[in-house]
């Protein structure tokens, strides 16, 4: 049921991906400490941090929860003009009444690594949720080594997934990647720690070959190209399939926030021209001011309606402790999450979430967080 699940998610954000641009909070929130105040990460306190937190009061700007933090410098628990005036007092070099502006804040609290990751799924004959499996992740170099899931159908038993990793200035180079009592084996190569090609290779001869491009100066691909080849067997003749994707990609305070994907594909085997084709639809991906996925649609030029998957996160302190997600065809599901001490930075944590909540059937997600 999962696998079925997950694949239908995929379907709605195939290759769904979004740009990291150049604003400075995407490196802000890479550091362990900031100060009460920067509301626009920058490093300093200034006139502009003010003018941005006015923005975000008249809705022309959304924060993140880091920024929304930092912004509540008089510690009412939430953003308003009083935290503007406590900024300018500070900026007028006043002593008094400016709350916690210039006091260091430790950030990424809520960016740290997953250790495990519990589903549930509706029971339909007393409508409540029931366990279906425990996901547990180990790391080295905060890069996972295995992740193991665990099934509470106990004929389902366990499936183990292993990483070996080789690295060059603290970034992956390459990763295996293999599943117990599985066919199949995954090699990826990066590029000054991004993705940049993905072989999966089968037993029987076939493979997937994905190479990744990017448009922009930071860790998210643009665009994909993918070649396929199936062995032929007793019932079908070997295959061949190109695919090519673009994306329309939207950013905000350094991370996704909006992707439109559309591409194109070619099927054929020997005794057919190869012919490119539209996708059969347009796949549109929102996030939240975490980066994560809040709704997923897929809009077909053919066939059923459009389809939406809606994403709903629950936070204690800002840390995000379960995701339930409704929608389409599948069933709800639940996640709880539990967290190592190990600290990432906003936009992998983004990407890592997105792969346990959205599942690894995504080609976005799929391998750009380990």
């Amino acid at each position: 049921m999962k696998k079925t699940i997950r694949a239908i998610l995929s379907a709605a954000i195939a290759a769904s991906v979004l740009a990291v641009g150049n604003f400075s909070a995407f490196a802000a929130e890479n550091n362990t400490s900031c100060l009460y105040g920067d509301a626009d990460l920058d490093g300093t306190i200034s006139v502009s941090d003010t003018t941005l937190i006015q923005q975000n009061l008249s809705g022309f700007v959304e924060f993140s929860d880091m920024q929304k933090q930092l912004a509540d410098v008089d510690g009412d628990g939430r953003v308003s003009v009083f935290d503007v005036t406590c900024i300018q007092l500070y900026l007028a070099e006043y002593t008094s009444n400016i709350g916690k502006t210039g006091e260091e804040f430790f950030s990424q609290t809520q960016h740290r690594l997953l250790k495990s990751v519990k589903t549930y799924v509706i029971d339909y004959d007393t409508q409540d949720w029931t366990l279906y499996s425990t996901t547990n992740i180990e790391y080295n170099n905060a890069y996972p080594t295995v992740i193991e899931e665990i099934y509470s159908d106990e004929e389902l038993g366990t499936l183990k997934t292993f990483f070996d990793y080789t690295f060059e200035n603290d970034l992956p180079k390459t990763s295996t990647i293999t599943k117990e009592n599985d066919s199949s084996n995954t090699t990826i190569e990066y590029n000054n720690g991004r993705v940049y090609n993905v072989r999966d290779e089968y037993d029987d001869g076939g493979y997937i070959n994905t190479w990744y491009q990017y448009a922009n100066g930071d860790g998210y691909f643009t665009s994909l190209f993918r070649e396929t080849y199936t062995a032929a067997n007793d019932y079908f003749p070997e295959q061949f399939a190109e695919e090519t994707d673009s994306v329309q990609l939207t950013v905000e305070n350094g991370l996704m926030k909006k992707s439109v994907n559309s591409g194109y594909y070619a099927n054929w085997n020997e005794r057919e021209p190869k012919r490119w084709l539209r996708f059969n639809g347009t796949y549109t991906a929102e996030y939240d001011s975490d980066g994560i996925a809040k709704n997923m649609s897929a809009e077909y030029r053919v066939g059923p309606p459009q389809t939406t998957y809606i994403v709903e996160v629950q936070k204690e302190n800002g840390v995000i402790t379960g995701a339930v997600v409704n929608g389409g065809t599948g069933a709800a599901m639940m996640y709880e999450f539990e967290y190592t001490d190990t600290e990432i930075s906003a936009a992998r944590y983004s990407q890592m979430m997105n792969y346990f909540i959205i599942g690894p059937g995504s080609n976005y997600y799929i391998n750009n967080w380990y």
